[in-house]
């Protein structure tokens, strides 16, 4: 499940790095960018290249149509890196029209849920069916 950090457009991408502190060491990130044109695979490639040349671990990228996705885990401030190597590599830097950053949060109830939420609905008829009970004995009485 991922989380919005933060958002922008071309304009602001360089001062990306500034959103690293909203992120926590070790947790996965994902940075979103909308281009102008679908990214070629070679593009991509030689990013995925660059990341993984200058040391970031984990790096990743994916492509979809106008949309660029780098997955990292957070360590040393790698959104500055990530973002210079980006503004680095001119073709790219050009057809980027916006951005979003994501961070992995855990999902709290995760494949758990329908057992939890069964597991509720059980307790709320069992409080159901002795109150109904209470209540009829207490009208026998009468």
């Amino acid at each position: 499940m991922w989380q919005a950090v933060a958002d922008g457009g071309f304009a602001d991408f360089a001062d990306l790095a500034i959103h690293e502190s909203e992120i926590d060491e070790g947790k996965n990130v994902r940075l979103s960018l909308t281009c102008r044109s679908p990214i070629s695979a070679s593009i991509s490639q030689q990013l995925q290249e660059q990341l993984l040349n200058r040391g970031i671990p984990d790096a990743r990228v994916q492509t979809s149509g106008n949309l660029l996705h780098v997955f990292f885990r957070k360590g040393f401030p790698w959104l500055a890196v990530i973002a210079a190597i980006i503004l680095a590599m001119i073709v790219l830097a050009i057809l980027i029209v916006s951005w979003q950053l994501f961070k992995e949060v855990a999902d709290v109830l995760g494949p758990a849920a329908p057992a939890v939420a069964t597991f509720g609905v059980l307790v709320i008829l069992g409080v159901i069916v002795l109150a109904a009970i209470v209540v009829y004995k207490m009208a026998v009485k009468k």
